[in-house]
């Protein structure tokens, strides 16, 4: 994923540094492309900076060996906390018993 792509980057490496940044940029449009017919754009872009965030977090814990089930707990993390909002409580953050 072009998320980790350069994250500790030497400076001879600065051309590839600068393609990963554009491929960076070029994915968080289209997510704020697709996100532009729920949010005005504004919104649309903030969102799309957030999710960005947690793709190339998710992205790192998956290249560093974390589990296909502890990679879907941060999405199902993100989409519950995400509907309560940003003004929610510590217990937002804790899963509901199944």
């Amino acid at each position: 994923m072009i998320s980790s792509g350069t994250t500790a980057r030497h400076p001879d490496h600065a051309t590839l540094a600068r393609d990963a940044a554009a491929q960076r940029d070029a994915m968080r449009e289209r997510i704020a492309d697709a996100l532009s017919s729920f949010a005005a754009k504004a919104d649309a872009h903030r969102l799309a900076r957030s999710l960005s965030a947690v793709m190339q977090g998710i992205s790192v814990q998956a290249r560093d060996g974390a589990t296909p089930m502890e990679l879907q707990e941060i999405v199902e993390d993100v989409v519950r906390v995400s509907k309560r909002g940003v003004h929610g409580t510590h217990e937002d953050f804790i899963a509901p018993e199944e």
